[in-house]
């Protein structure tokens, strides 16, 4: 996934971490999983499990598929991006006499002296989902999908091709956009997490223009983590920033927290 605004910058991998992470997991085990645990019996089992195949249960080319949805693509040498983009389009390449060369990908030599970047680059889309309804099956909004995101890779290429750049790494596995798809629709709210200490990097407002384009009630926030770090007149420049744009924002800090949960676990010690 382009980051920054969708520049050709570089993308964090999805996924909490860290901080912010943890204190989320924290907070999510404290207020169910405890009780879940306490409360289910020795011969219980929580509601709809039956409906959840185990691993055992699938067969190996069931277990690929399983693997390869759950698996972040964000860097692929030409021959892995063709293969990829075959994938989606439902083709197929085969060798002839065998006469196969890998040639290892050239090194991108970084364009320097661009003072000003065109407007193509500052601001990459992100693949949407195309519109679908009730009546399509499921096959039909696969093969949709499947060709939306095709014309968004092949998109980047062109982009990539006119103005002689190489994209950073991005998500190319269609199954974590068809999460985020996912998310946005079901989500009245759908916040960003960007580190405090360069926001604008990780800040995509393609993804907030989605958000709108999916419902107009919808909204999107930026959440500064890591705010511990930055000192309080460089936050107060940032609020008069976001507020000059019309962003909402709020600080977080997992500081207080983590040294919250830490004395917490010391006192459990001492009284066992």
């Amino acid at each position: 996934m382009p980051s920054g605004g969708n520049r050709t910058t570089r993308h964090a991998k999805g996924g909490f971490s860290g901080a912010l992470g943890a204190a989320i997991r924290n907070e999510r085990f404290n207020q169910v999983g405890y009780k879940m645990a306490r409360n289910l019996g020795a011969t219980d089992c929580p509601k709809n499990a039956h409906m959840v195949p185990s691993w055992e249960d699938l067969d190996e080319e069931a277990q690929i598929k399983q693997i390869a949805q759950s698996t972040s693509v964000t860097d692929q040498d030409d021959l892995g991006a063709l293969l990829g983009l075959a994938d989606l389009a439902e083709r197929d390449f085969t060798a002839q006499r065998q006469n196969v060369r890998i040639i290892d990908p050239a090194v991108a030599i970084e364009r320097a002296g661009l003072d000003k970047l065109p407007e193509e680059l500052k601001k990459l889309p992100i693949p949407t989902r195309p519109a679908w309804s009730k009546t399509m099956t499921a096959e039909e909004v696969d093969r949709q999908e499947k060709l939306s995101f095709l014309e968004w890779r092949r998109g980047l290429a062109k982009v990539e091709e006119g103005y002689d750049v190489t994209m950073t790494p991005f998500e190319k596995n269609l199954e974590f956009w068809r999460q985020l798809w996912r998310v946005v629709e079901k989500s009245d709210v759908v916040v960003q997490v960007v580190d405090s200490r360069n926001p604008l990097l990780y800040r995509c407002e393609a993804l907030e223009d989605y958000v709108k384009a999916v419902g107009a009630w919808k909204g999107t926030v930026l959440l500064f983590n890591k705010a511990d770090l930055l000192p309080r007149h460089v936050r107060v420049a940032w609020g008069r920033f976001l507020d000059a744009a019309g962003v909402k924002y709020f600080f977080f800090a997992a500081k207080e927290q983590i040294a919250k949960n830490e004395e917490a676990k010391r006192e459990l010690t001492i009284l066992e």
